[in-house]
């Protein structure tokens, strides 16, 4: 299958920094359809949690988990 994405807007919602590493949340407001076959297109918020290590200077963000939002 091929999701075709109409609309993505994103928010940084909250970072905090603990036992050296910076956890960052981001709410994702998508509309997206998953299929040609679908004649309506369907609302998707989810907030995504990221996290870097800071003691690493070279860390990358790491996707730590997906939160489906209502």
């Amino acid at each position: 299958g091929k999701t075709e994405i109409l609309r993505v807007n994103s928010r940084l919602i909250e970072v905090n920094s603990e036992n050296s590493h910076t956890v960052a949340s981001v709410l994702f407001d998508a509309l997206m359809r998953e299929s040609k076959e679908e004649e309506m297109a369907k609302e998707v918020r989810e907030i995504w949690h990221f996290s870097k290590d800071d003691r690493d200077p070279r860390s990358f963000w790491v996707l730590e988990g997906i939160q489906q939002v209502e």
